[in-house]
């Protein structure tokens, strides 16, 4: 399948699926990348490679350049790949830890480029495993879990729902895939992720139409219970409530600037 073609297709999907959560239209991130924010994006690109063997991300179905694509993502919408960066309302570096966050992920120094994503990884990755969603997983990184456990979806928040929007998007219809950006950087790419699309459907859009093709073929009722919301709370969340977290993120808000 062309290039061309499997971004028409993702768009189909993509169309689909924020139908589905009923997502505000997403804003498109920077295509082209400067100097300093490449390399950020090649860090940020190996860090997700070596989470991606973590347990939530294969419990959200994803496989190695899925997570690498989202993960990545991710920190562009939360930083632009700026290692200084700081939100008003505190929020500091390429994860946009916040302070208690940072302090819980145990990153000293929440500038440094590498203890931050690491953070980062750390709490999607324990988010992931926590909703098996990674929708769900982007809305806990960006309210916090308890919002996602309360509302038993993504929030009716306005911040956090063009949050997830504008990720998905990006992970699908902007030339943000791994295999895009090694393909522009050539000879410069990182030889160890090369590895990362050396399957013949690791082309530009084919982990797009494999993301959503996986949410859009779960039965009727999974989808249901783990992705659309507002839902009302399932079972198992409810007792999780009475119970001591299984870890230290469970309450931990990562981005308290969103105000409910």
């Amino acid at each position: 399948m062309s290039s061309a073609r499997a971004t028409k297709r993702a768009r189909n999907l993509l169309s689909r699926r924020l139908s589905l959560l009923s997502l505000p239209i997403a804003h498109s991130m920077a295509k082209d990348l400067t100097h300093d924010q490449r390399n950020m994006y090649w860090l940020a690109a190996e860090f997700g490679r070596r989470f991606a063997s973590r347990p939530g991300v294969r419990k959200s179905s994803l496989n190695q350049s899925m997570f690498v694509d989202l993960f990545t993502a991710m920190i562009q919408r939360e930083s632009n790949f700026n290692p200084r960066a700081v939100s008003s309302a505190g929020a500091v570096g390429l994860g946009q830890l916040m302070p208690r966050t940072a302090l819980d992920l145990d990153v000293k120094n929440p500038f440094s480029a590498q203890q931050n994503l690491e953070g980062a990884a750390t709490y999607l990755t324990e988010m992931l495993d926590e909703f098996g969603s990674f929708e769900l997983a982007l809305a806990a990184y960006n309210a916090g879990p308890a919002a996602v456990r309360k509302h038993g979806g993504i929030p009716p928040y306005r911040e956090t729902r063009q949050y997830v929007s504008d990720i998905l998007h990006a992970v699908s219809v902007e030339p943000h895939n791994i295999a895009v950006q090694i393909a522009r950087a050539g000879n410069d790419a990182p030889p160890h992720l090369l590895s990362l699309v050396t399957d013949a459907d690791e082309r530009p859009g084919g982990a797009a139409q494999r993301i959503f093709q996986t949410v859009l073929q779960r039965p009727t009722s999974a989808r249901k219970s783990s992705v659309v919301g507002p839902l009302k709370p399932t079972k198992n969340i409810k007792k999780e409530s009475k119970r001591k977290p299984r870890s230290r993120l469970r309450g931990t808000s990562r981005a308290s600037k969103v105000h409910h």
